[in-house]
């Protein structure tokens, strides 16, 4: 019987030793499985902590560029959010360059490069890098103003029923609405309104309820936002100026001037003095044609020339009808027309086949003297692609343009003085002239006013906004036009 026991004891404990071993291999095979993956995804978490810290410099970059205008180096830190005052966990040294071409172009291009390391975990650094500029353009707002005052009464601009708003519209300025005697008019804004101040001035009062927003704005109370980031109007700088030389140096006689190499163009159009008028017409052949008039220095006669584009056989031909003289090159100008007048006074009218910009210095003055259309409409057809800019100190309608006036362009009115505007010269002593359409945008420092009205909306003189935006500047801005600032990411990599 003893012996019995003695062998079952003897089995037992050679189980329970066959047992141990086994858990003893299994135990290690997993732990060989399980360290390898605990440390890689430790690993695997700080490369993922060190990534986002590098774009966190990135986007600090970003903002310190539109916000601050601060382009210089920096080095930051990022700390968890919660618990408060936890210490950072890493750095970021970030190295901002611009590009070479900066000085001569109005896109701005800048390089970024932006260096992680994680606190307590030598060598774990990872970098970003992205080209970033500022080709968000001043052309995707339909209406932007810097102050919402008309020019030179120091007035508020009031937009009243009967107005009527098609796009984005954006102001740093506080906007006020008088939608006193409501008569069945469409709403003001058909699309959202953004502002940088936190209220609106409505006149008498406030909507009570999502009936009475709606009233003004198509979308209701959900139609506008308020104490959006304000947007600094463009300083000028020459960058039309250079695109518009071409390479040439800077004339110093009256005349219109084609930049060029002896073969081919180089340029856009540079304009040495006033132009008594500036049409743009279209010829029989589809070319656009512009013809500019300019008086006599010493003299009352008008000198004529005339600048033909033509993409048929790629070339632009420039003719002084003046003195009877012809010179053709290859090649299309690149859209700008610089006039550089003493006093600063250019007729505008006409029809619009090509992509363009009229420029002026700042302290000069674009005059409208009756319809600019296209050619090829945008809003028939889709593949449209003229497209008209306007960029000057003030942007003016003649008094004597017509009633129903259309303006198909995009127009920014800027000045060194904070005043620049765009207005009807008569706005307040000429009888009802209809509406003023405007396909396109307009952004100015100051608005200025284009008529006055009843209480009911009703024009007593002058013209009633109809202004519709031109979908394609969003993304097909006219050429050189100005931009706000805003950047744009263009390519972005993560180096490791």
């Amino acid at each position: 019987m003893n012996n019995v026991i003695r062998n079952k004891k003897g089995i037992v404990l050679i189980t329970v030793i066959i047992f141990m071993v086994i858990l003893f291999m299994l135990s290690g095979a997993i732990t060989t499985l399980v360290f390898p993956e605990f440390f890689f995804l430790k690993k695997h978490s700080a490369e993922i902590a060190a990534f986002h810290l590098a774009d966190a410099g990135i986007k600090e970059a970003m903002y310190r560029m539109e916000q601050n205008k601060d382009f210089s180096n920096f080095t930051g830190t990022l700390a968890p959010a919660w618990p408060p005052n936890s210490p950072a966990y890493g750095t970021y040294s970030v190295t901002i360059a611009p590009d070479p071409g900066n000085n001569n172009d109005i896109v701005q291009i800048y390089y970024i490069t932006s260096v992680a390391r994680l606190n307590n975990r030598p060598g774990t650094n990872h970098t970003v890098y992205a080209i970033v500029d500022t080709s968000t353009s001043f052309a995707k707002y339909l209406y932007f103003s810097d102050q919402e005052i008309m020019a030179g009464s120091g007035t508020h601009n009031v937009f009243n029923m009967g107005d009527q708003l098609n796009g984005p519209v954006f102001s740093n300025d506080q906007f006020y609405i008088n939608w006193t005697n409501y008569q069945g008019n469409p709403p003001i804004f058909q699309t959202k309104l953004d502002s940088a101040r936190t209220s609106i001035n409505y006149i008498p009062d406030a909507p009570q309820n999502e009936s009475g927003y709606k009233k003004i704005f198509k979308n209701g109370s959900q139609g506008f936002e308020l104490g959006v980031g304000k947007i600094t109007f463009p300083p000028p700088n020459n960058a039309q100026i250079t695109a518009a030389l071409g390479g040439m140096q800077t004339p110093t006689s009256q005349g219109v001037y084609l930049p060029n190499n002896g073969s081919s163009v180089s340029g856009g159009i540079y304009v040495m003095g006033d132009l008594e008028n500036l049409n743009f017409k279209v010829d029989g052949n589809g070319n656009q044609t512009i013809e500019f008039y300019q008086e006599e220095e010493h003299g009352h006669a008008t000198r004529k020339t005339t600048v033909t584009l033509n993409p048929a056989s790629n070339t632009t031909t420039i003719q002084y009808n003046w003195k009877g003289q012809t010179a053709t090159y290859q090649g299309i100008i690149n859209g700008v027309i610089f006039t550089n007048g003493d006093v600063g006074v250019a007729s505008v009218g006409g029809t619009i086949g090509s992509r363009l910009t009229l420029v002026t210095p700042p302290n000069n003055e674009v005059e409208i003297k009756g319809h600019i259309r296209y050619k090829d409409d945008p809003r028939t057809n889709p593949n449209a692609t003229n497209v008209l800019g306007i960029v000057s100190g003030n942007i003016i309608i003649d008094d004597n343009a017509p009633a129903n006036l259309e303006v198909d362009a995009v127009m920014l009115a800027g000045n060194p003085s904070g005043n620049g505007s765009f207005y009807y010269g008569n706005w307040d002593r000429r009888g009802p002239k209809g509406n003023l359409t405007i396909f396109g945008g307009l952004a100015t420092q100051q608005s200025g006013p284009v008529g006055t009205y009843n209480p009911d909306g009703s024009v007593i003189t002058g013209y009633k906004k109809i202004y519709n935006y031109d979908t394609r500047l969003s993304l097909f801005p006219p050429p050189y036009y100005p931009t706000t600032g805003k950047l744009r990411i263009r390519f972005w990599k993560d180096l490791k």
